[in-house]
């Protein structure tokens, strides 16, 4: 399927620019800007690569995403609202992972809490 962009419509240029230690703008072709928020996923996802798909080969682990929300655009020249207040960590992880498969992965993949104290398993060991 193709896109809504033609076949000779340029791709659009875009910057990233972190406001916080969670929060981002995006900046499209330095007209447009839109507010993110960097979000944990709830387990590692792989990414791999091929250079004749047949073999693929481990390229990297994403562990964050950035995820933008449409209804912050605005026009570059418009003033910026302040970031938002610091939020629970909590917050920041998606409780769904990337693909169908992975709903609600935040809540089937949970770390149980442990069992035995830390001396415990000290004197075990």
């Amino acid at each position: 399927s193709k896109s809504k962009r033609g076949e000779n419509d340029p791709i659009p240029e875009f910057n990233v620019k972190f406001i916080s230690e969670r929060e981002a703008e995006l900046t499209v072709d330095g007209r447009e800007v839109y507010r993110g928020v960097l979000r944990d996923l709830p387990a590692i996802c792989e990414t791999h690569k091929t250079s004749d798909k047949r073999n693929y080969f481990k390229s990297g682990d994403v562990h964050q995403v950035l995820e933008i929300d449409a209804s912050t655009r605005r026009e570059v020249s418009a003033e910026a609202p302040p970031p938002a207040a610091v939020k629970d960590p909590v917050e920041y992880l998606l409780p769904d992972g990337l693909t169908p498969g992975a709903t609600d992965a935040a809540k089937r993949f949970k770390v149980p809490p442990q069992v035995y104290g830390k001396e415990v398993i000290r004197s075990v060991e």
